[in-house]
């Protein structure tokens, strides 16, 4: 990774235009018992795809370091320029970006799960039974009205889709070395959060209150009855696209996490785009006014996972 010293010495202005286009989940693992079956790529009909391959360069990278399988935010900073290991993204601070929340440094941002616990608190579903959007800003809205603040520290909660939300906390001396709340499994009870540090022992203190709070104003809304708190965050202090690579950039995402960190890096994101047309006719629409565009195509990856079921 060139330090960034010298990448801002080397980049320079130029009317050069990028594509980087990301299929979300593809992978083309050869399964041993299949014997000589072809790959999922070699069998899928891709024309284009075979036709670029054949006239171009073809290689693998490594976002992280061997042997590490990276998260999207780490994977997509390496694949912007960035150093991974260096700036470190919470999941909250990506989410409340991918639905357009300005973050301030001393926030906390943190991503929430609506879930289900029954009478003895054990969870029995993560998501919820995954809500609809509109349930989840009927939900969103009664928090905020009743909870607003723990101690001396505000509290903000804001609808993302079906069972997923965010929540911010705005006070002094918040700081996000705190696990997370979900044990990531049913039949379980909701964690306590646990701070790594001395420092961030109050956001630890509030988010504890907080989980507590939810559970109670929600007792009556069967099946989100529960917010399972995560990426509990800061926002980093990330130098833009421009800075670094001299390079007017442009999102071309569907799913909020992908459109937040491009966010972060000083992209222009496009917000409301739903499908791969859009996305093609958004690109065509602001091909002449910049020269790297970031096309994200998540399909591939929920198809994927409706196979592996």
């Amino acid at each position: 990774m060139i330090k960034e010293s010298l990448m801002k010495k080397l980049s320079i202005d130029n009317e050069n235009k990028i594509l980087l286009v990301v299929m979300d989940g593809v992978g083309d693992i050869r399964w041993t018992e299949q014997g000589d079956r072809p790959t999922p790529l070699e069998e899928a009909d891709k024309p284009n795809i075979d036709s670029l391959a054949m006239n171009a360069i073809l290689g693998e990278g490594i976002p992280v370091d061997y042997g590490i399988t990276p998260g999207s935010g780490p994977a997509h900073l390496s694949l912007f320029g960035y150093d991974p290991l260096k700036y470190d993204i919470g999941r909250g601070i990506l989410e409340a970006a991918g639905i357009g929340l300005k973050v301030n440094k001393s926030d906390i941002a943190i991503r929430g799960n609506f879930a289900t616990i029954g009478d003895n608190g054990v969870i029995t579903d993560r998501r919820a039974g995954r809500i609809s959007t509109e349930k989840n800003r009927e939900l969103v809205e009664i928090l905020n009205d009743k909870i607003g603040k723990i101690e001396d520290v505000s509290v903000e909660f804001y609808a993302g889709k079906e069972h997923r939300c965010v929540v911010l906390l705005k006070g002094e001396g918040l700081k996000d070395n705190v696990t997370d709340t979900d044990p990531q499994a049913v039949g379980k009870k909701i964690l306590d959060p646990v701070a790594k540090d001395d420092s961030s022992k109050k956001t630890a203190d509030i988010c504890k209150k907080l989980s507590d709070k939810v559970v109670e104003v929600l007792k009556k809304y069967h099946p989100a009855n529960a917010i399972l708190l995560r990426g509990i965050s800061n926002p980093p202090d990330l130098p833009s696209m421009y800075e670094l690579f001299k390079l007017k950039s442009i999102c071309i995402a569907t799913y909020p996490m992908y459109k937040g960190l491009s966010h972060l890096v000083g992209m222009e994101v496009i917000q409301n785009l739903t499908n791969f047309e859009e996305q093609i006719e958004a690109l065509k629409a602001n091909y002449n006014d910049y020269n790297f565009f970031y096309f994200h195509v998540k399909k591939t990856d929920s198809y994927g996972e409706e196979l592996q079921g």
